[in-house]
């Protein structure tokens, strides 16, 4: 799959709705609860979710994947995980802001 800024895409696993916040620079295969997600406007799929990848996700949360440099924020909350590949991908945590001592 290639990702461009802005896209919208759902799980077909669970209700998890997200936006591409940056693209990752080449194909790949973005997963949420063990099956592919599809764009937001598509026909309703549906998928068994995968109990290895129930991990959930947040709402307003941004999920990064460094090796290819996706990142992605969660629009609806699902039970799914999302993933790259088989890399399982972790909420991006906030930069600490530097010392105003």
């Amino acid at each position: 799959m290639r990702t461009k800024p802005g896209q919208r895409v759902r799980s077909v696993t669970c209700d998890g709705q997200f936006v591409v916040v940056r693209p990752a620079a080449d194909d790949i295969e973005l997963t949420c609860g063990g099956a592919p997600v599809a764009d937001l406007g598509s026909e309703p799929a549906t998928a068994p979710l995968d109990p290895g990848r129930a991990g959930g996700t947040l709402p307003g949360k941004r999920y990064g994947h460094p090796a290819s440099g996706l990142e992605i924020m969660c629009t609806k909350p699902g039970k799914g995980s999302l993933a790259v590949g088989t890399d399982v991908l972790e909420p991006v945590l906030a930069k600490p802001l530097p010392s105003s001592d």
